[in-house]
């Protein structure tokens, strides 16, 4: 009986016939639950069959299956036993909570989203340490490929919270045997996702590192933004003090991007406009007004119709502001 009742799940799941697949294995795990082998294999079966009646069944009834498989899942002896269900039973349940995460985002229920997100995270950790880690002829190469695959389709997805997670990972197991250009991409790409997660000290922790290994133009915009933002974020808090540290931060990093004029390029205007708006937060009006009046009369283009308006702009409000 027991094994005629795991058939006809499994036929149904083939078919795609998500409530018989529950009939059957519902009352196989119900009466068998003797059979580990077998009942977490049919239990990944049923989570999966819900997984397709998810727009038909409430979340309290996701929950419950959730709870179903959540043990299964983490136990390091299931995992074992029955690794290509946890692949794909974790892989399930991670896409599930995520689901639930943004209807209850949508629904107002905050506390609730923000749980489900957690969960998804562990999840998706979970599925990672099955698929790759877990494995002992893991190599280094190909799982690193296979995180940064996952963390790219995480941070397209929004979920970058999950990406960073992956990319954080992947520095603190496989550092040594990343390719040069991997040592470049990957804390990028971690330091993308805070940036995205406005979790302005991460960001600027990965960014200071980069530039100080190396004076590149990609880390020094990345790490000005950085500055410039958690700069606002410190002033929004009426911290000051701090906020001019970070302005400061900044305006020295462009202070080195503009060593050499070069008024022909669009970046350098871009640069100098950037300057100015922070010395604006800054308070430091008649500095700019100095600055631009004298820039204005060597260059009265000023880089053209990208940012003479703004620039314009910038020195009527700054005169406004100096009296």
């Amino acid at each position: 009986m027991a094994i005629t009742l795991f058939y006809l799940g499994r036929v149904f799941d083939e078919k795609g016939e998500a409530e018989n697949v529950n009939k059957y294995l519902e009352e196989f795990e119900a009466k068998y639950k003797e059979i580990p082998d077998m009942v977490l294999p049919a239990t990944f079966l049923r989570l999966r069959a819900n997984f397709m009646l998810k727009n038909s069944r409430g979340v309290e009834d996701m929950f419950a299956i959730l709870k179903d498989v959540d043990n299964l899942l983490r136990a390091k002896q299931g995992r074992k036993k029955a690794h290509e269900y946890v692949i794909i039973g974790a892989q399930l349940t991670g896409k599930l909570f995520s689901d639930l995460a943004a209807q209850a985002k949508v629904d107002g229920q905050m506390e609730m989203a923000a749980d489900c997100s957690d969960k998804a995270a562990a999840y998706l950790w979970i599925w990672i340490e099955a698929s790759v880690l877990d494995r002992p002829d893991v190599n280094p190469a190909e799982a690193v490929a296979k995180m940064d695959a996952v963390g790219i389709k995480q941070f397209q997805a929004g979920e970058f919270d999950k990406a960073a997670l992956i990319y954080d990972s992947i520095l603190k197991k496989f550092a040594a045997n990343l390719t040069d250009r991997q040592k470049k991409e990957i804390p990028i790409k971690a330091g993308d996702c805070y940036i995205k997660m406005q979790d302005w000290e991460q960001a600027r922790a990965i960014f200071e590192d980069l530039n100080k290994a190396s004076f590149n133009l990609a880390y020094v915009e990345k790490l000005v933004f950085v500055y410039d933002s958690y700069g606002d974020k410190l002033r929004k808090e009426r911290k000051e003090k701090e906020a001019h540290v970070m302005y400061n931060a900044a305006l020295e990093l462009y202070g080195k991007l503009l060593q050499k004029p070069n008024p022909d390029k669009q970046e350098w205007w871009d640069w100098k406009l950037a300057v100015w708006k922070i010395m604006f937060k800054k308070g430091l009006f008649k500095d700019i007004a100095d600055q631009i009046t004298k820039i204005k009369a060597m260059y009265p283009e000023l880089g053209g119709t990208k940012t003479q308006k703004e620039i314009e702009d910038m020195l009527n409000q700054a005169k406004e502001r100096a009296r």
